[in-house]
């Protein structure tokens, strides 16, 4: 299951883009343009950071400057996906939903749309890049590559995933108290 987003952009007037591909081209043109473009989560394969519901703010990057765990979006198949990214092999980038213990097929670097900067649930932002956020972000990350190593190792899939879920839900936790206590951000407020 993939943490597919769900957008309507309107092309012009009363013209709305009816491919997942024009809907890509007008985020990437957004980004461009210095804009930060919200997706909304209709899935939850990437909780407990990112559950349905929750909207996502991307960043332009270029594939060069992703670093494995960052999150990002891409055009997979004629649909948008929000997935973990672990590394490039043969010239493809390689990501993952949390959730799940396979990886997705690999994928073309101009796949790419924008890299998640930010999380907004319930009316409240956690910055992933900075703060808080990052260090949550950084800590699933690990933990992700922790079931990921058990996984190898031939044990039954329900004990790594109980040993997942047994970390992960009070990290989240754990993250969510901490991005109450963090300072205001720099950052402008009408991008959130």
């Amino acid at each position: 299951m993939h943490a597919r987003v769900a957008l309507a952009i309107e092309a012009g007037p009363r013209e709305v883009m009816t491919t997942t591909g024009a809907v890509a081209d007008a985020l990437r043109a957004s980004l461009g343009q210095g804009r930060m473009p919200f997706l909304e989560i209709t899935s939850d394969s990437m909780t407990p950071l990112l559950r349905r519901g929750d909207q996502v703010g991307l960043a332009a990057t270029a594939p060069e400057q992703l670093q494995r765990g960052d999150i990002v979006t891409f055009l997979e198949n004629e649909h948008l996906t929000t997935h973990r990214y672990w590394g490039q092999m043969a010239g493809r980038l390689l990501s993952r939903a949390d959730r799940s213990g396979a990886f997705d097929r690999p994928w073309l670097p101009q796949a790419l749309v924008g890299r998640v900067v930010v999380r907004r649930r319930a009316g409240a932002g956690l910055w992933l890049d900075a703060g808080a956020g990052r260090q949550l972000n950084r800590l699933l990350f690990r933990w992700c590559v922790a079931g990921q190593r058990l996984s190898t190792l031939g044990l039954p899939r329900r004990l790594v995933r109980a040993a997942w879920l047994a970390f992960a839900v009070p990290a989240a936790a754990v993250g969510a108290a901490l991005a109450g206590w963090e300072r205001p951000s720099d950052r402008p407020e009408e991008q959130l």
